[in-house]
């Protein structure tokens, strides 16, 4: 497949391919119907012993309670998920009331998350934070806090397939919620690169059993599933290495295509949200597949305040963020893949004045010297397609990328941007010769 063809494939078209259901304890006695064991009229075809999926003829309107416990029973069966859970309500609301629910997040989670998209602006991975800026609208949403279901009254009347696929999607969220673990994951403020492998298991799963859910419908099996999530993968690649903001798209570009390819791969649910917390991924380069075991990641002793700085925060942006930018900056190119073998971690702090972002620092830890004096040099060429604003500084194994606001601040010396230099150079803070 070539790499244009790819591009132009969409997410949704490439997780169609999907896998028939094992049998399972779970599985519903093939003589009677869906609608038979929830008194419903919705459905007239039984659903075979070997199966968990529904045919088109089964499809029903999940505005009706009957049906929404059939797509209960069709989950538990995909996700042969035994524990006594009691379905979560579901509420049909409207698009502008959806949307309400989507965009509430923690003030904490929401003000991390406008200041780590203006200073990955710095470094051409995100586009400044919009003021009011609108969410795609979503057809359904699992509300981790009042542990409900939410999907568009909307969208149902006008795609009643979609809206059954969807309330799929959102019960498999809601068997992961079971003990809290979403609200967990979804309100704490851990590394950027522990939260993005978090969330890539759980909405990669989702996925993955939604699209087994759709096997019967669609008529894809296990093979065509696996070739669509490899083709899923490369191109979000290709995807991430011409978006102009990656970190706006980080759902469609790592979290889907990485977490369903990932829960196909993993045949003994090891790492299923499903399944517990005691092997949940921490950095990106598990979800990838990648070997870990080295990729520690490096810790400088980030000082709380430089000159008039306070540090907003510190983390780590993980392997998937750091691939994707060398591949898009440097010349010649490499592919994401090659560089991934030359990485160690990294380190991203961001100093602001009151709640302003106006610098950040991303320090970068390579292998050996000769990459990291590689890449400064290819850094240091005019080919560069950075902002002016981004200032290169190696010291051994380490690169520090040093992003600013374009715009002067009170205070700021020549000092200033030195200081914080070598900040992530060093793994404690080291004043240049010239500076008081």
């Amino acid at each position: 497949m070539s790499a244009a063809v790819t591009v132009r494939l969409s997410l949704a078209a490439l997780g169609l391919a999907l896998l028939a259901c094992e049998q399972s304890p779970l599985a519903p006695d093939p003589h009677v119907t869906m609608a038979d064991r929830h008194g419903g009229a919705a459905a007239t075809s039984p659903i075979a012993a070997a199966s968990c999926t529904p045919t088109r003829s089964e499809l029903c309107d999940v505005r009706e309670a009957a049906c929404q416990l059939i797509v209960h029973d069709v989950v538990r069966c995909l996700t042969n998920d035994q524990r006594p859970l009691r379905p979560p309500p579901v509420r049909i609301v409207s698009e502008k009331e959806l949307s309400s629910v989507v965009t509430a997040v923690p003030i904490a989670v929401a003000e991390r998350a406008r200041k780590r998209l203006t200073a990955l602006s710095w470094f051409g991975l995100a586009a400044p934070p919009e003021p009011g800026a609108k969410m795609r609208n979503p057809l359904g949403f699992y509300s981790y806090r009042d542990r409900e279901i939410y999907l568009s009254g909307e969208a149902a009347a006008a795609s009643a397939d979609a809206a059954f696929f969807t309330l799929v999607h959102e019960l498999v969220h809601a068997a992961q919620d079971a003990e809290g673990e979403l609200g967990a994951a979804r309100e704490a403020t851990p590394p950027w690169d522990q939260v993005l492998a978090r969330r890539a298991l759980l909405e990669g799963e989702a996925r993955y059993y939604t699209d087994r859910a759709q096997a019967s419908v669609r008529g894809f099996r296990t093979d065509a599933m696996r070739r669509a999530y490899a083709d899923d993968v490369e191109g979000a690649l290709l995807g991430a290495m011409r978006s102009p903001a990656v970190m706006q798209q980080v759902g469609e570009l790592f979290e889907l295509p990485f977490g369903a390819r990932w829960t196909a791969l993993d045949t003994t649910h090891v790492a299923s949200a499903l399944r517990g917390q005691s092997s949940q991924p921490s950095a990106t380069c598990e979800v990838m597949g990648l070997t870990c075991s080295r990729m520690s990641p490096i810790a400088p002793q980030w000082p709380a305040r430089v000159e008039d700085l306070e540090l907003a925060f510190s983390e780590r942006l993980g392997h998937w963020l750091m691939g994707v930018f060398l591949a898009r900056v440097l010349r010649p190119p490499r592919t994401f893949h090659s560089w991934q073998s030359c990485l160690v971690g990294d380190s991203f702090a961001v100093y602001e004045m009151g709640e302003t972002p106006l610098v950040a620092v991303w320090s970068l830890e390579f292998t050996d010297v000769m990459t990291a004096l590689e890449i400064q040099q290819q850094f240091d060429s005019s080919s560069l397609k950075l902002s002016s604003t981004v200032l290169v500084r190696r010291s051994g194994r380490r690169i520090a990328l040093i992003g600013s606001t374009s715009q002067p601040w009170p205070g700021a010396t020549p000092c200033t941007g030195k200081l914080i230099g070598a900040l992530g150079r060093r793994r404690s803070l080291a004043p240049a010769r010239d500076c008081p």
